[in-house]
């Protein structure tokens, strides 16, 4: 626990330029493993929706990850994509 905390203290402690960088690359990782389950689930995802899916904000992108696993096609995807990404 002494850890954890001593993380979050030197994640705090930085300055902004670092944090900005510390959250975009934490987005851009979480949105790699999205598109990689995707991938392996659907199969065939088009390159303009993986572009919108990297673009997801980090709270987009842990939604999408709730509801992924509940995809039974292509479909769920797309409706998806269409209904509550934009």
């Amino acid at each position: 626990m002494r850890a954890i905390l001593h993380y979050f203290t030197r994640i705090s402690a930085l300055p902004l330029i670092y944090q900005d960088w510390v959250a975009q690359g934490r987005r851009q990782g979480q949105a790699s493993l999205i598109l990689s389950q995707l991938k392996r689930l659907i199969c065939d995802i088009e390159s303009e929706n993986e572009i919108r899916i990297s673009a997801l904000s980090i709270e987009q992108l842990q939604g999408l990850g709730d509801v992924l696993l509940e995809f039974s096609s292509r479909d769920d995807l797309l409706a998806l994509v269409a209904s509550n990404l934009d």
